[in-house]
Formats: structure tokens, sequence, C-alpha cells
């Protein structure tokens, strides 16, 4: 339950994101190249597009649908 809600939270702050401007400091950093970075031997660090990717694919939504407000939320409403 706490996992889907952390779900929620993060797609509605994307939700936010999406609907900006692209020249906001949220936009630009978004879109960084970080090269020369090594990571460590352990599990590799999840980065923001991955950890969206994720969660839109496990709840069948895309980026056209920020548009429609009531049909995202519908979407990624968590219950409880």
């Amino acid at each position: 339950m706490v996992v889907d809600k952390k779900r929620e939270v993060r797609l509605r702050w994307f939700e936010h994101v999406e609907k900006r401007c692209t020249d906001i400091p949220v936009m630009r950093c978004g879109k960084l190249a970080i090269g020369g970075m090594r990571r460590d031997r352990s599990r590799p660090k999840k980065y923001w597009e991955e950890v969206l990717r994720s969660d839109t694919t496990q709840l069948q939504v895309t980026k056209d649908m920020v548009l429609d407000k009531r049909m995202w939320r519908t979407h990624i409403r968590v219950e409880g």
C-alpha cells in the first residue's frame, strides 16, 4: 500500500512538471547528460526516468494522458 501511494505521488509530480514550460530549471535538470561518473560495484542507481518508465508501464498510462487531468488522476489514484 505504501509503495502504491509513493507511486501516485511521483506520478502527480510528473504531471505537474510535464504541464510546465520547458525553460524552467526542473526541466533543464532532467535533460542533463552525466558523463565521466563511475557506478559502484553494487546495485546500480535508479534514475528518475527509469522509475517513471516502470511506474507508467505498470499502470499502463502514457505521457499523452497527462493533458487530461481527470483521466490521469483516475488511472494513478490509489484507493484507501
